[in-house]
Parts: structure tokens; C-alpha cells; sequence
């Protein structure tokens, strides 16, 4: 069994292998077909506006030669001053556009030329592009003159419509050129996504032959040998660890048990206590008629914490789990049942190490926090007072700086020490934060904190003599009560208290 067991743990590790691979190439295939889909149609845009303008800068091209025609011809001042403007105009978007178109323009949507072929062509164009923007410039320049030379304005005409000529057959080689490119890029792109759809049914058919295939046939193969391996159930039942018990489901009899379930029943119940789940395990747990109805009701429970009280009234934890399952033709329970005593003391044990503090050996601030919280909401729902007792070290920085660390450990343990020593054990402290102590008086008011405060000081006082130190070993403290504040929320009354310890250490301060 163990060497089956093996090998198909063996084999699920491959084939989930397989199926992870598999599935994350096609994953990545698809998700590259989605970006190469998204690039075409970023490029398309690109191209279709490149094309748009491409168009536009013939029609301006045309627009220019017609206006420069125009003013040439208007028989007052009003008229060829709207044929100047317009020709301004066109020549700005023109030379923009031209720009645009060869250097590119994000916010356009136009991306540069990347086209060694068409560079050349822009810049067959470039020498009829200047020439008729020069032309323009000077037919405008000289339209804004009363009386301008008409013989040298129609030279100005001539090289404007022998130039268009040339502009607009490198435009539309252009044009040409860039639908071309444009057509290129599509087919490539095409082909890709052919390529990649080819694969993804590759890897599908892949899957079904190295990964599905062999998945049924182990499924197969390890149902033959749990029909095989039933006549090893009772070996198996008994070499379990823990105590196991199989109840018929009706009469709540146990049919069987093993070796560890009858120390199990010796150590808790007389040997001759009837085989009878309600004898063995529930006679003396609380709420014993909830546990069977849990149990037979629930299909799987896993890991259920109850306690049993053993006849010598001996209080044991117990983790149960259980299975509805059928056995000899009959509807059984599988119970398993493991004590745990042991282990929730040392859980106990854990978490008590988690609520102390380290380097003092008080409770810890998130600990400390949780008992002010429940002493805050206790006092609030049974009308009681408590008071909050915010303690800081005096001196501490300098002691760190002038003596060492170690020595500002000593000085914090100290001070934990003598708080903790003189506070009683019905009142609480904790470290809040590196030099500060807070500490809960439930049912205690001021004058008697004030009076431990006050033994606190002289006991620091004798241990600063003793040891023979020299700084002084103080503390500075901020009182206040719950009922005294009247505080709506506990991080109020934590505030006054912390506001009264700083008052208290200026006082101090200001007092030597």
C-alpha cells in the first residue's frame, strides 16, 4: 500500500506538472494573440490616420495654388484680405501636418517614420514642398502692398503650380507606399495568429493525450486497488494511531475498535461499561445529546474539540473527527478520537509567552491593550470606576547615550520590577512603548494609586542608593479614572492620562 501509495502521489505530481505547464503556455499564447490583435489595431488607427492626413495635405496643397489664384484675381481689398488669411492658414496646417507626418505626433495618434523607403520620398518632396511654402509666404508678403508688382506675383503663381505638380506625385507614392506597409504588417500579423492557434491546439491535444489520458487511467488503476485492499481494512484499523471506533450508524453500537481505542476506554471507564458510543465517549460530556446528533447528522466533522470527564472526574480534552461511511452492508460512523490535553497545555503555555513582554517580563502592549479594553467596556456596563495610571521613565535617552544600551535595560527592567512588585496582583501593568508603562486599577481610586505611586519612587530610590548609581532612577506619571473623566471612548481616557504623566514631567523639570 505504501509503495501504491507512492507511486500515485508520484504520478499526480506529473501530471500536475504537465497541466500547470500546458495550461500556462496557453494562457501566455492567448494572451499574445490579445496583444498582437491590440497592436494591429493601434497601428491600423496609426496608418488609417496617417493616410487621412496624407490626403489632406493634397487638398491643402490644392487649396494653396486655388487661394493664391484667388487673391491674384479679387477686385477689392476686402475680398483678397479673406483669400491672405485663408492661404495663412492653410500654409500653418500645412507645414504642421508635413511635420507631423515625418517626425510623428503622440497626441495626433501619428507614430514616426520608420520606413527607410518613405524618408526617401519626403525627402524627394522636400525641395517643391519649401518652394511653394516660400512662394506663399512672399505672394502674402506682397498682397499686403497696395500696389504690388503683378508681373512678379504671377512668377510667384507659376513656381507654386509647377511645384504642386511634383508635391502631389510624391504624395500619393507616399500614400501608396504607406498602405503597402500597412498591408504587409497585417498579413505578418495574420500569419502570427495562425501560428498561435496552431499551437494552442497542439498544446489541447497535448493535454488530452499526456495529461487527461493518463490522469483516467491512474483513477482507474486506484479504484482496482481499493476494491483489492478492502480485505486490509481491519490491519489498517488497527495499526491507526489513534483511538478508532466504528458505530452502526442505528443502534449507536460500536462494531469495532482497535488496540489504542481500548486502552482509550480502560484509562477513562470501568472495562465492563457497554460498547455504546453514548457509554464510551458521551455519558459525561456536557450537551452529550447535541454531540451524537452533530456526529450522525453531519456527513464529515474534522478535528471537533470537546472535554470528558473521566469517572475520577478528571476534566480531558479531546479532538474528534468522524466519517459517515458503509461497512458489512450496514451505515456506519468511523470515530477518531485523540486526547489532547497535553498539547493545549503547551498551546496555553505558548500564548501566555505571547502575552508577555520580553525584556520586562510584564504583559505586552497588544496583551495589555485587550485587558484595558474588556476593564473600559466591564466598568461601562456594570456603572464601575477604574483608573488608568500612565508611567515614563525619566532620563532614559541620556541613560542609553551616556551608558549603553545595556544599561538602558536595566534601568526599564527595573522599573517593570518595582511596578510590578508594589501594584498588587488584582491590578494589571504593561509596556506600552519603549519607556512607558501603563497601568489598570479596577475598583481602586486616586489616593490609593497615588499611595503605590508613592512606593514605587521610594523603592527606585533605594535601589539607585544600593546599586550606587549615578543618575537619578524616576519616574513620571499621569492619573486619571474613568468615572472622574466621564470618557466617551478609551482612547480619550488614555490621552488625559498621557497628557497628566507630561504635565508631571514639565512640573518636574521646571521645579530643579
Amino acid at each position: 500500500m505504501e509503495k501504491n501509495s507512492v507511486r500515485y502521489t508520484r504520478v499526480i505530481k506529473t501530471i500536475r506538472k504537465r497541466y500547470i505547464l500546458a495550461l500556462c503556455i496557453i494562457i501566455f499564447a492567448l494572451l499574445l494573440s490579445q496583444i498582437i490583435v491590440q497592436c494591429n489595431i493601434n497601428n491600423e488607427m496609426s496608418y488609417s490616420r496617417i493616410i487621412n492626413i496624407a490626403g489632406r495635405q493634397r487638398m491643402l496643397s490644392q487649396k494653396i495654388s486655388k487661394d493664391v489664384y484667388a487673391i491674384y484675381l479679387s477686385e477689392n481689398k476686402e475680398t483678397e484680405d479673406l483669400y491672405i488669411d485663408e492661404l495663412a492658414s492653410a500654409l500653418e496646417i500645412w507645414e504642421k501636418s508635413s511635420t507631423d507626418l515625418q517626425r510623428g505626433n503622440i497626441e495626433e495618434g501619428i507614430s514616426k517614420i520608420s520606413n527607410k523607403k518613405i524618408e526617401d520620398m519626403f525627402l524627394d518632396i522636400k525641395k517643391p514642398h519649401e518652394a511653394m511654402i516660400n512662394s506663399s509666404r512672399e505672394i502674402i508678403d506682397m498682397a499686403k502692398i497696395s500696389n504690388y508688382n503683378r508681373s512678379q506675383f504671377l512668377s510667384k503663381m507659376r513656381i507654386i503650380e509647377e511645384n504642386e505638380k511634383l508635391f502631389l506625385k510624391g504624395m500619393d507614392d507616399i500614400v501608396f507606399q504607406y498602405d503597402l506597409d500597412a498591408k504587409e504588417k497585417i498579413l505578418m500579423i495574420k500569419n502570427i495568429e495562425i501560428i498561435l492557434l496552431a499551437i494552442t491546439l497542439m498544446l489541447i491535444l497535448f493535454e488530452i493525450l499526456f495529461i487527461f489520458a493518463p490522469a483516467e487511467k491512474s483513477i482507474i488503476k486506484a479504484f482496482r486497488d481499493i476494491n483489492e485492499s478492502r480485505k486490509n481494512f481491519y490491519k489498517l484499523f488497527e495499526v491507526a494511531p489513534g483511538a478508532m471506533f466504528l458505530v452502526d450508524y442505528d443502534t449507536e453500537d460500536v462494531i469495532l475498535i482497535n488496540k489504542q481505542g481500548k486502552d482509550f476506554k480502560s484509562k477513562l471507564f470501568e472495562k465492563d461499561k457497554k460498547l455504546n458510543i453514548r457509554n464510551i465517549i458521551f455519558s459525561k460530556v456536557e450537551n452529550n445529546d447535541e454531540w451524537i446528533k452533530k456526529i450522525k447528522f453531519n456527513e464529515r466533522l474534522e478535528n471537533q474539540e470537546m472535554v470528558i470527564t473521566t469517572e475520577a472526574e478528571k476534566n480531558i480534552a479531546m479532538l474528534i473527527s468522524s466519517i459517515k461511511l458503509y461497512f458489512g452492508k450496514k451505515s456506519t460512523i468511523l470515530l477518531a478520537i485523540a486526547d489532547i490535553t497535553n498539547q493545549k497545555k503547551e498551546k496555553e503555555d505558548l500564548e501566555k509567552l505571547a502575552n508577555v513582554d520580553e525584556l520586562t517580563g510584564i504583559f505586552n502592549r497588544r496583551y495589555g491593550l485587550s485587558i484595558l479594553e474588556d476593564t473600559y467596556a466591564k466598568a461601562k456596563s456594570d456603572d464601575e470606576d477604574f483608573s488608568i495610571c500612565f508611567i515614563d521613565i525619566d532620563g532614559l535617552k541620556l541613560v542609553n547615550d551616556k551608558f549603553g544600551h545595556d544599561e538602558g535595560d536595566w534601568y526599564i527592567k527595573t522599573i517593570a520590577n518595582c511596578i510590578k512588585e508594589n501594584i498588587g496582583e488584582s491590578n494589571s501593568a504593561f509596556r506600552h512603548g519603549g519607556d512607558e508603562f501603563i497601568v489598570i486599577f479596577p475598583k481602586i481610586d486616586s489616593g490609593q494609586v497615588n499611595q503605590i505611586i508613592d512606593k514605587i519612587q521610594k523603592r527606585l530610590k533605594i535601589i539607585e542608593d544600593s546599586e550606587g548609581k549615578t543618575y537619578k532612577l524616576e519616574i513620571s506619571f499621569g492619573l486619571t479614572s474613568y468615572k472622574l473623566n466621564e470618557s466617551d471612548n478609551l482612547e480619550e481616557l488614555l490621552r488625559k492620562a498621557d497628557y497628566k504623566m507630561y504635565e508631571n514631567k514639565k512640573l518636574k523639570k521646571a521645579s530643579r
